[in-house]
Parts: C-alpha cells; structure tokens; sequence
C-alpha cells in the first residue's frame, strides 16, 4: 500500500500501540517484529496536541480530553473544525482491583458514590471491613477523560491524594498488584489495555451492574462502559495523502478485519 518513507506520521494513545504496528506492517508490507521499532504513542492526550501543532499526521486514539479542545483554539480554530474523526473500533473502561479482594461487582451508583466520596469502606458495596483506596488518573489521561464522561457525568469526582494519582496506565496496574495494601485497591483503565497488553496476573476486572466486560458484552453495548476509539487526521489533509489513505482504510471492510485480528472489537 505505501512505502516506508511515504507512511504518514502515526501517533495515539497506549492502548492503541498493538492496532498501530499491525496497521504499518500491513501497510508497508513489514513485519510486525520491525513494525514495533517504529511506534511509538505520546498518549491520548499529547497525541492531540501534535495532531493540531502539525507535529503528527494521523491518530489511532480515544476520547479527546478536555484539554485537547482548549488546545486547538490556541491556533485560533476549533478540534470539531480542524480534526476529522471516524470511530474504528470500540472499547470500555474497566475497574480493577487485586485479586485478593473478594469483592467481584460493584453497582454504577455504587461507583460513583465511591469516587464522589460518599463510601468509603469495602464493606458498604460487599467487601471486608477495610477503607477504600480509590485510584484516579491524571486529568488529562484518556481513561480519566472516560471516567468523567461514562461514569461520573456531571457527579465531581473527590480529590485523591497524590499517591492515589499514577502517571500512567501502567503504574496503575503495578499500584493494584502490589500496592502496599493491594487488596483495597480500587482503579479503572480500559479493557483491551488489561486484557491483551499486560494480562491478568494478580488482577480481577470486575463486573458492573452484575455484567462482566468482554468482547461480546463491548460489542452488544450491554457492559454500561463502552466508547468508541477513532482514527483522526486533520480535516485539511489532502485526498490521496498517505495520512487520509489509511484513514480511509481503517473504516474498509478491510480495515476492519485489520482491527478485529488485532484483538480489538471492530466499529462494525
């Protein structure tokens, strides 16, 4: 489809890192082995940010934070104005915590009262008599951004402590398995990241509302979590450039197959 030296400038978030070296293998012909030593994903949102500065040329990503819309008016434009989006796959934010703690479901109202700091104790929602450590991320993170938008609504969210606050998905997960007192663990990230990036070891994804997440219930819309992920480019970018080339693509039937056998659940 391309060559090596005309592939567009590729950049999204983590979870997304697996979709995009499939897409340059398939594209250029490569293996996924040498794919790899050519991605790389600033996260969600600073992959934005490059995207309107003219740094990157096309996004595999989720939900733009807030900070992204803020961001593009400072080049005098607007996101919706000046980025194309097309939904290509679709994910969930899931919650977490260490295996250890008995608890396998939590209600929606549930966890917003958590997370507004109504209950703060495992043993209002079925657990041990012990307090809640709720993590967050930071307030720029695509799976913040989820939480606000999926889960919170218009509810604020408390404060959390610093230590509660990790910068980055993967410092999530290692909080959760081995945090100092793991088994009070409460934190959330999104599905395909935990479930095919850094596996289940030491970790329960629990249910919400008594429904487990997984690529059926994602699919379905029956999991209460699920968002769209897209693939973006600038809405200036010419006909026929690489950029709008394999966004074009990814929306294909065989794009779409690209997505579905990288583990992901395809838009369609």
């Amino acid at each position: 489809m391309l060559s090596e030296e005309d592939y567009p400038r590729v950049d999204g978030s983590t979870a997304t890192i697996p979709l995009s070296v499939a897409l340059l293998s398939h594209a250029c012909a490569i293996p996924r082995e040498q794919a790899e030593l050519y991605v790389n994903h600033s996260t969600t949102p600073d992959a934005y940010y490059n995207l309107l500065s003219g740094s990157c040329d096309l996004l595999i990503v989720y939900e733009p934070p807030t900070s992204a819309y803020e961001y593009a008016t400072m080049f005098g434009g607007s996101l919706r104005d000046d980025v194309q989006m097309a939904p290509i796959g679709r994910d969930a934010l899931v919650f977490l915590v260490n295996e250890s703690n008995p608890v396998r479901t939590l209600g929606a109202l549930q966890i917003q009262s958590i997370y507004k700091g109504d209950i703060s104790q495992w043993s209002a929602v079925g657990g041990e008599d012990k307090p809640i450590d709720a993590f967050q991320r930071d307030p720029d993170s695509g799976s913040q951004t989820l939480m606000r938008v999926l889960v919170m609504g218009d509810t604020p969210m408390a404060q959390a402590p610093a230590e509660l606050v990790p910068g980055s998905m993967g410092e999530l997960i290692e909080k959760i398995i081995g945090f100092d007192n793991s088994d009070r663990a409460l934190g959330y990230s999104v599905y395909y990241y935990v479930r095919n990036m850094v596996g289940m070891q030491g970790l329960r994804v629990l249910a919400v509302d008594g429904i487990e997440p997984s690529a059926e219930t994602i699919a379905n819309g029956q999991y209460p979590y699920t968002q769209d992920f897209y693939v973006a480019i600038r809405t200036e970018e010419p006909e026929g450039s690489p950029a709008r080339l394999l966004y074009d693509f990814l929306q294909s039937d065989q794009g779409q197959a690209l997505v579905e056998a990288t583990g992901y659940v395809p838009a369609r």
